[in-house]
């Protein structure tokens, strides 16, 4: 049996993801060359 879930939520929990990495580059990136 599948389970009822919509497809926007993988999307947005793989966004919530890619946010987060996004930010842990970034913040490396300017420690980094600061």
């Amino acid at each position: 049996m599948i389970p009822q879930i919509p497809a926007i939520s993988f999307f947005y929990r793989d966004w919530l993801k890619f946010q987060e990495e996004v930010l842990c580059t970034s913040a490396f990136l300017v420690h980094f060359y600061s």
